[in-house]
């Protein structure tokens, strides 16, 4: 979020922050569901500063997500905890940015027939349902 707000503004810096999440997205452990979500949400923030890259990342996205035990595409949460000596308080959020659906909405304005080639690259029928549905909603919702 804080790299498309600074991209108007100071687009070098917004880049090198995502560079930074993108290293960071990379060390998770391949195995790990968090790595395909950790690059779509990069993807996400990237897409209007450097589409290709963007592009790149999805299909790297799928990569991560083939090699990852039970990966969705739409399960993302952000999860907040804080613990005190008199206070345990605990916060759930949907994380729309990290899930295909608001990847593939922007892929497919962009290019139809590449997306849903690129949604059918993830193995698993979850994540490739739910790519494929939302190149259809994005078609849809377009007409």
């Amino acid at each position: 979020q804080v790299a498309r707000q600074l991209a108007d503004t100071n687009r070098d810096r917004a880049i090198a922050l995502l560079a930074d999440a993108l290293d960071e997205a990379r060390r998770i452990d391949t195995s790990d569901a968090d790595r395909p979500r950790a690059l779509i949400g990069v993807a996400n923030a990237l897409f209007a500063m450097d589409r290709t890259r963007a592009w790149e990342l999805v299909g790297e996205a799928a990569g991560a997500a083939n090699s990852s035990g039970g990966y969705s595409g739409e399960d993302s949460q952000l999860v907040l905890k804080l613990s005190t000596p008199g206070i345990n308080s605990m916060r759930v959020n949907s994380a729309e940015n990290f899930d295909l659906p608001s990847i593939f909405r922007t892929l497919t304005k962009d290019d139809y027939h590449r997306a849903a080639g690129l949604a059918r690259n993830f193995e698993a029928d979850s994540p490739r349902a739910t790519a494929l549905i939302s190149v259809a909603q994005a078609l849809l919702s377009d007409k």
